[in-house]
């Protein structure tokens, strides 16, 4: 069969005779596509295609996939001839192949359900993906979770515990709860304690996905392990406590924080993953693509003075370009020291300090007084929360020192307010802060499976306001088995950038603040969040729903 189908090629002068002698030493067509692709002979779609005309087979995107059904097909078979379960009823069963000439695959699976079928060709890389997301981790989680039962108590027997340690059950827990959020691009991870209930739930793309259930005598040795793993006091179970770890995954690095809090009931762990977080992700171009942003951040590093401070709500990737911030200066061989609680990602070329408390002398304030010693370069605070905070950093601006530094704060123009309510100088404020960065994070649509949708008329009437014309046709979420039914499957960030002009400084310390947002108001004419969340509604990568909740912001 695989010479018939490297017959076809070459007929069809999709390949020529050299390439035809090449893919005939191979047995299987996946290694024939694969050698094809590699070569960049014909790429995988050209191959899926080519593959599906020959065999006369049709072809299915796999966006409606039912776990229940899918899994009526053992895993060593979805694993073994990459194909998958889609469809099943008392006449036929509907399998999903990467290699729909593979014979021996079709007997195999006819004789495991004793069902005649029906098969479909697929992408291969779209049937891994969803094998793995609908048989591997989850089950997997749940089977190590029951290893032994024990009544629930608070201390924790530790004969019980040496045990898990010496099989290493617990290591390899953890790892397939880590392993699966990572498989699933998960967010978050949100282990909760109940009484007799354990649960993990993953986030993804801001929604909860299913719990899974772990046998409840795990709790606290989960808790002690997880602890144990970011450095956290096991003694103080009844504080509330910041931490963060890494992890390997597929070779790299993932960086994590690790948020853990005792409740009447149990506890509640939350660990924040940040995906792609190695040393090359923290970029400029990597982490922003507006052009207009771009510059303006190279051109305030370049003259090495002043302030920038990023605001937006929370977790909306204020860090990760703080982190990006800090690496384009570093190019340039700087001494840069900062301020973080937690230290979230590690890197040799910054001189970290974790932040702990007022009495061991290492508050925000303590550490950018003390480092003002070190004639440094730049000054990065994780983030500004209070007047003393604020003014001290600034006094190092004024000292010749840059600062860049974090504000919960829901726009540029809100930032300056925000600042003086927490009690910031205006002689300090106006004489440091250059640049303000306010940032939120949307979420992208899932291409697969998002559908037509127009913006409502109160949207409209507000992005009309701010220059925009909204009468067209977007899209919203809709759901498929690859964005796990939510409908998208990542994030893009959105900025909006206030340079603080000697005006507008002027304007700040007279405390003309009606004038101040005017002449704000017009620099930030068709740059302001809204514009630039709508330039990517347009291109259809972010839903009506999001323009929707932002616009009534701005209403």
């Amino acid at each position: 069969m695989n010479l018939t189908f490297a017959t076809f090629l070459l007929q069809t002068n999709n390949i020529d005779n050299e390439t035809y002698k090449q893919i005939m030493e191979f047995s299987h067509t996946t290694e024939m596509q694969e050698y094809l692709s590699h070569k960049k002979i014909i790429n995988i779609d050209q191959c899926n295609k080519l593959l599906q005309l020959y065999s006369n087979t049709n072809h299915t995107s796999l966006e409606s996939i039912d776990k229940e059904i899918v899994r009526r097909l053992p895993k060593n078979i979805a694993d073994k001839y990459t194909c998958m379960l889609i469809h099943l009823d008392k006449d036929y069963a509907t399998v999903a192949m990467a290699n729909p000439l593979d014979e021996e695959a079709i007997d195999t699976i006819s004789i495991h359900l004793q069902i005649p079928l029906k098969v479909l060709i697929a992408s291969r890389n779209d049937l891994l993906l969803l094998i793995r997301n609908h048989y591997e981790q989850p089950e997997k989680i749940t089977r190590l979770s029951n290893i032994r039962m024990q009544s629930e108590t608070e201390s924790v027997d530790a004969e019980f515990l040496s045990s898990l340690d010496q099989n290493h059950s617990l290591d390899q827990l953890i790892l397939s709860i880590l392993n699966e959020a990572a498989n699933q691009s998960a967010t978050d991870i949100h282990i909760e304690k109940h009484n007799a209930l354990l649960k993990v739930f993953f986030r993804v793309n801001q929604r909860m996905l299913d719990p899974i259930q772990l046998n409840s005598a795990l709790s606290q040795p989960l808790k002690q392990k997880l602890l144990l793993l970011a450095d956290g006091k096991i003694t103080d179970s009844q504080k509330s406590q910041d931490l963060s770890f890494k992890f390997d995954y597929n070779g790299q690095d993932i960086f994590t924080r690790m948020s853990v809090l005792p409740t009447v009931s149990g506890y509640s762990i939350v660990i924040r993953l940040f995906h792609q977080h190695h040393k090359d992700f923290f970029t400029l171009q990597n982490t922003i693509h507006d052009t207009y942003t771009l510059n303006l951040i190279q051109s305030r590093l370049h003259s090495r003075k002043g302030m920038i401070i990023l605001s937006g709500p929370v977790n909306t990737g204020k860090t990760t370009t703080l982190y990006s911030i800090m690496q384009e200066s570093a190019k340039e061989n700087r001494v840069i020291i900062s301020a973080e609680d937690p230290v979230e990602v590690r890197f040799n070329n910054i001189n970290q300090v974790m932040v702990k408390s007022e009495t061991e002398g290492l508050s925000f304030d303590a550490i950018v007084r003390s480092s003002m010693r070190q004639n440094p370069d730049l000054i990065a605070v994780g983030e500004i929360r209070d007047g003393k905070t604020a003014n001290t950093a600034m006094r190092a601006c004024i000292m010749g020192s840059m600062v860049l530094s974090t504000l919960h704060a829901t726009s540029a123009i809100n930032t300056i307010s925000r600042l003086i309510d927490i009690g910031a100088e205006y002689y300090l404020l106006t004489s440091s802060l250059k640049l303000i960065l306010s940032q939120r994070l949307l979420r992208v649509l899932c291409s697969r499976c998002r559908t037509p949708d127009s913006l409502d008329k109160q949207s409209i009437k507000v992005l009309k306001q701010h220059g925009e014309d909204a009468n067209d046709t977007y899209f919203s979420p809709a759901g498929c088995s690859f964005c796990h039914s939510t409908g998208y499957i990542g994030y893009q960030p959105i900025i909006e950038s206030l340079s603080i002009t000697d005006e507008l400084a002027q304007l700040c310390r007279s405390h003309t603040f009606d004038k101040f947002k005017d002449i704000a108001n017009k620099q930030l004419k068709g740059k302001k969040l809204l514009n630039n969340a709508f330039q990517y509604c347009q291109s259809g990568l972010i839903s009506t729903h999001d323009i929707k909740r932002l616009a009534l912001e701005y209403a």
